[in-house]
C-alpha cells in the first residue's frame, strides 16, 4: 500500500467515526409538573450526561402560579414527574414521580431541588422534589417570584459482593468425597456434636439438687 493510499484510508476511517458519533443516542429527562389531580404540563428538559449540580431551564406561566395558590388554600399537593427520552422518543410508559405540599412550594417562592436517582448507565430509578422551605403558613406568592430548580444527580452504587469462592470450593470437595465413598470429616467442636446429651444431663442434675432437702429441713 502506497503512502497516499494509507492517507486516504485514514481519512475515510475518521469520517466514518465522526458520522457514527453524530448518530449516537441522545439521552434527555423531560420534567413535567401538575397541581393536585390536574394534567401535567412541561416544566423543562434536562440534558444528559448529568455533571454535578445544574439549573433546570424552565418556563412557568403566571396562570400556573395562580393555580398553585388556589391549591395551597385547599391543602392540595404539587406533583412532579420525569420521563426518560432517547432521541426524542419515550423510553418507558412509567415515569418517576414525586410530590410536595403546594403550600411548601409557595413558602419556598418556587425554589426547589430535584434529585434524580439514576443507575450507572443513566437509567432513571426515582426522583425527589425538595422545596427549599417546609413551612406551610404562606398561601400566596410574594412579588417578583423567580422560580429556580437545582438538579442534583444521585448515582446508585453497587454494594460489596460476598466472597463465595471458598464456600464453593469446600462444597465441591465434600461432594467429591461423598462420590468416592470417603467418610466426611466432622469439623464441629465437642460441644457442637454432643450438646443434645450434655444439656439434658445438666438440667436433671439441677433439678435433683433443688429437690434434695437441706440439712435444716432434715432436722
Amino acid at each position: 500500500m502506497s503512502r497516499w493510499s494509507f492517507i486516504v484510508v485514514a481519512i475515510t476511517a475518521a469520517v466514518v467515526s465522526c458520522i457514527a458519533s453524530a448518530k449516537a443516542e441522545t439521552l434527555q429527562y423531560k420534567v413535567e409538573h401538575a397541581i393536585g389531580d390536574g394534567p401535567f404540563v412541561e416544566r423543562g428538559v434536562i440534558e444528559a450526561p448529568l455533571k454535578g449540580h445544574s439549573s433546570l431551564k424552565q418556563s412557568i406561566s403566571d396562570d400556573f402560579l395562580k393555580q398553585l395558590e388556589a391549591a395551597a388554600a385547599t391543602d392540595a399537593f404539587y406533583r412532579v414527574r420525569v420521563l426518560t427520552l432517547v432521541d426524542g422518543e419515550l423510553v418507558s410508559d412509567t415515569p418517576a414521580l414525586s410530590i410536595a405540599p403546594a403550600c411548601a412550594v409557595i413558602a419556598s417562592s418556587f425554589v426547589d431541588t430535584l434529585k434524580l436517582h439514576v443507575a450507572e448507565e443513566g437509567t432513571l430509578v426515582a426522583i425527589e422534589v425538595v422545596p427549599s422551605s417546609k413551612q406551610c403558613g404562606q398561601k400566596k406568592f410574594g412579588k417578583n417570584v423567580k422560580p429556580k430548580c437545582t438538579v442534583l444527580p444521585v448515582y446508585a452504587t453497587q454494594g460489596p459482593t460476598p466472597e463465595t469462592a471458598p464456600i464453593v470450593a469446600k462444597m465441591e470437595a465434600q461432594t467429591q468425597k461423598r462420590e468416592a465413598g470417603e467418610p466426611e470429616e466432622d469439623s464441629r467442636s465437642f460441644l457442637e456434636r454432643y450438646w443434645m446429651y450434655i444439656v439434658p444431663f445438666l438440667v436433671i442434675q439441677l433439678i435433683s439438687a433443688f429437690m434434695q432437702p437441706t440439712a435444716q429441713e432434715k432436722k
